[in-house]
């Protein structure tokens, strides 16, 4: 968000407040009613909120590669579960090339899954896409802007390396065993 408000002009410190409304259909209504000027929320809300007569301000995929959605888990269950965790991993990494090679299906299979019309589903997925990082992997210049950016509320002043925050292990792993598969 902060780098779609720069790359936009704005001091995303000095130029926006922020309030925590709870649930975005709050945000959306706060937005509506005139009680704040612009709200966040995930997809499909603003596409919904945009065919009540809201204007859609800007996708964040479009502005920085960070990501919307990450596997994590613990040390420990990557240490005591690898082939579980590995296994995740995959199905994420077919997920998203699933998508990306069946749109047509991915959008029937969303619309029904979350009651949305197909041209909902649609647009969704199409918002969603530059997101996606097909391989799973950040770069590391993305990884250090996300930890910066996690670091800030947390006030913390320690440097963390990638390797202190990412394996990249398993999931390398799970690349070899595909493309052997193949």
């Amino acid at each position: 968000l902060k780098t779609m408000l720069k790359a936009n002009g704005l001091d995303p410190m000095r130029d926006v407040k922020y309030l925590s409304l709870g649930d975005e259909s709050l945000g959306v209504a706060a937005v509506k009613t005139g009680q704040v000027h612009a709200a966040i929320a995930q997809l499909p809300t603003p596409l919904i909120a945009e065919k009540e007569g809201l204007k859609i301000l800007g996708n964040t995929a479009n502005f920085a590669r960070f990501p919307t959605a990450a596997i994590g888990t613990s040390i420990n269950r990557i240490k005591s579960r690898p082939a579980e965790v590995k296994a995740v991993i995959r199905g994420t990494l077919q997920g998203v090339k699933f998508i990306k090679e069946n749109l047509d299906e991915s959008v029937a299979i969303l619309a029904r899954w979350q009651k949305l019309s197909p041209d909902l589903a649609r647009r969704t997925l199409e918002l969603l896409a530059p997101s996606w990082v097909a391989n799973g992997m950040l770069t590391e210049d993305e990884i250090r802007a996300v930890i910066e950016e996690r670091k800030k509320p947390l006030n913390l002043t320690k440097d963390f390396a990638v390797s202190d925050v990412v394996d990249f292990q398993l999931l390398n792993e799970a690349h070899k065993e595909a493309g052997a598969a193949r």
